[in-house]
């Protein structure tokens, strides 16, 4: 299935499908929480630490290299990326594990993380959309996506969405050279089409929770400094 066709049936399937509920206006006393998002491969945990200090915010990173069963889950996965158990298990672990980070921050902090729900919404509607699958696998993949939407729920809300916009290529490039051994399962194919379901799911679910979001070209990654302008002009103040 091609990309554009991903978007647009991710579009229409993503007004409605999304639900969000009242409860998130308890947030309304809350830190400023940025989120960056992008590619696997893209270039979030290089940028972040910048963003970081030049926004006197808190760093956040993806526990990647830190957490043994976030690692081992991801191996299973990335091993497999069809397998809905694989995917179901790791999904369900990390969505709980973002939830989670965002608990008990200081409502006077600013905070910058790496990848939020948002990015869960993403690679749930790619695993949703794996035409591939049994009514079975279906079901495991929804009950998945019920046990996100809950999440999201009682997340607090991402007030900007900064999207590092890669080409598929370049980001599995970088992905090869960084040689994370728990990624190596994964081909171009499956990262060209995760690029075209941040294209189509991302926009929507910023719309829907509140988020500015804040496209950044990113095949040719820029400083801190070259990203001011942009960033002002959506509303981040940099120091």
């Amino acid at each position: 299935m091609s990309g554009l066709l991903h978007q647009q049936m991710l579009r229409a399937s993503l007004c409605g499908s999304l639900s969000i509920s009242p409860q998130r206006e308890k947030f309304l006393d809350k830190p400023k929480i940025i989120c960056v998002e992008g590619n696997i491969g893209a270039g979030k945990s290089t940028l972040l630490p910048q963003l970081a200090i030049a926004l006197n915010a808190t760093a956040i990173l993806e526990p990647v290299d830190s957490d043994p069963e976030f690692q081992h889950l991801l191996g299973e996965f990335t091993s497999d990326p069809f397998n809905v158990d694989a995917r179901s298990n790791f999904q369900c672990y990390i969505t709980a594990q973002r939830a989670e980070l965002l608990n008990n921050l200081d409502p006077q902090g600013v905070y910058i993380i790496e990848r939020s729900l948002l990015s869960d919404l993403v690679f749930t509607h790619a695993c949703i959309a794996n035409y591939n699958s049994t009514a079975e696998d279906i079901a495991k993949h929804m009950a998945c996506y019920q046990h996100l939407i809950g999440q999201i729920n009682q997340y607090p809300t991402i007030d900007y969405c900064i999207y590092l916009k890669t080409d598929p290529e370049v980001a599995y490039g970088r992905m090869r050279q960084r040689g994370r051994a728990e990624e190596m399962g994964l081909d171009l194919g499956y990262i060209s089409d995760i690029n075209a379901f941040h294209d189509a799911v991302l926009p929507q679910a910023c719309r829907k929770m509140g988020t500015i979001l804040i496209n950044i070209d990113w095949n040719t990654p820029l400083t801190v400094t070259d990203l001011l302008p942009q960033l002002n002009a959506a509303g981040l103040v940099m120091n």
